[in-house]
């Protein structure tokens, strides 16, 4: 199942003051996904465009994400 490979992050309300206090956030829906995925100790998050903001993970394609986190 998806659910044994990923996880959702929940934006809070810590998440959202630290985006918008930010400066280097141009982006408040990016900075509110990047800051819940950093309160949720995620490795990387995947978006609906399939962009990937990379963490700890250093996955260059969404391929190789797929073939590394969700075959195992």
């Amino acid at each position: 199942m998806l659910c044994d490979h990923i996880r959702i992050a929940e934006v809070t309300t810590l998440s959202v003051k630290k985006c918008l206090k930010d400066p280097k956030i141009n982006d408040s829906k990016t900075g509110f996904e990047y800051y819940a995925a950093v309160e949720s100790e995620c490795n990387c998050i995947v978006t609906e465009i399939q962009e990937i903001l990379l963490f700890k993970d250093r996955s260059a394609e969404l391929s190789d994400f797929y073939m590394k986190h969700m075959t195992a």
